[in-house]
């Protein structure tokens, strides 16, 4: 599914296009209501733009209607979002100087900015491959692991397991399991292109009922990036978690891979 599909199975994206069809119904009105010595050929054409507008606006309306049911148009949330478009686009349209061309710049920088934090999270649908875990070698009481991720990073390890830039990990154990962290993104984030996004974060390994883990390197570059992420949890409409799989045993020269299935379950299926 690409980024354009993502966008236009979001309920909030229909209802933004039917705030943007009911700011110029009412840009119209307006101009109709406080201009009435303008032309008449003037007039004509502003009422039918009105009617024109209206009319997209009652199709859109509708058709949103039989894709999705009434409780996601009615309910609370939905109207909030609507009148608080509706409101700014209808500010935009009539003071497009002092508010339109202003805003759409804030707007745009601001949708740059959040997809470039959401990059580091892989969008999930219903179904995303993360990672390939491969066992180089396994002893039954220790194991050494490669991660690869899907976009083409190393995911080197940072913490106990195995610090530095070596790529091989090293675990205790005879079984392996992943902790993915899950970024919950609620609809009115449409723009971003996904509701769920997940990235591996940990390695484990059992043994006994002993645990030990590797977390895997940030793939945040910047301090920003890891300011804000650190942070994801505090803004409106984002639930950020952490789920971990089932352990699975290994042997040596198998490969796994990390698999994240909507609503939130992780699992390591070998290849």
């Amino acid at each position: 599914m690409t980024y354009v599909d993502r966008v236009l199975a979001s309920p909030y994206a229909w209802i933004l296009a039917v705030a943007v069809m009911l700011a110029l119904v009412l840009r119209n009105l307006i101009l109709l209501l406080l201009r009435r010595t303008a032309p008449q050929r003037t007039r004509d054409r502003r009422l039918t733009l009105l009617f024109v507008f209206a009319a997209v606006a009652l199709a859109l309306v509708t058709t949103t209607l039989i894709v999705y049911t009434h409780e996601v148009l009615l309910s609370a949330e939905a109207l909030v979002f609507l009148g608080v478009a509706t409101g700014l686009l209808l500010l935009a349209l009539v003071f497009l100087r002092a508010v339109g061309i202003p805003l759409l710049f804030l707007l745009s920088v601001c949708g740059v900015f959040a997809i470039y934090l959401a990059e580091p999270w892989q969008p999930v649908v219903e179904r995303a491959e993360l990672a390939e875990v491969t066992v180089l070698a396994a002893s039954g009481s220790s194991m050494s692991l490669e991660i690869g991720t899907y976009d083409g990073d190393r995911g080197d390890p940072r913490g106990p397991g195995d610090p530095g830039d070596d790529p091989i990990m090293r675990l205790p154990g005879d079984a392996l399991g992943v902790t993915v962290e899950l970024v919950d993104y609620h609809p009115y984030w449409f723009l971003l292109g996904r509701e769920l996004g997940a990235r591996p974060v940990k390695l484990t390994g059992y043994r006994d009922g002993a645990v030990e883990e590797i977390t895997l390197a940030d793939p945040c570059a910047d301090g920003l990036c890891r300011f804000v992420q650190r942070r994801m949890a505090a803004i409106p409409g984002i639930e950020v978690q952490q789920v971990s799989s089932v352990p699975v045993p290994v042997e040596p020269l198998s490969s796994f891979t990390v698999v994240v299935e909507a609503p939130g379950r992780v699992a390591l299926r070998h290849n």
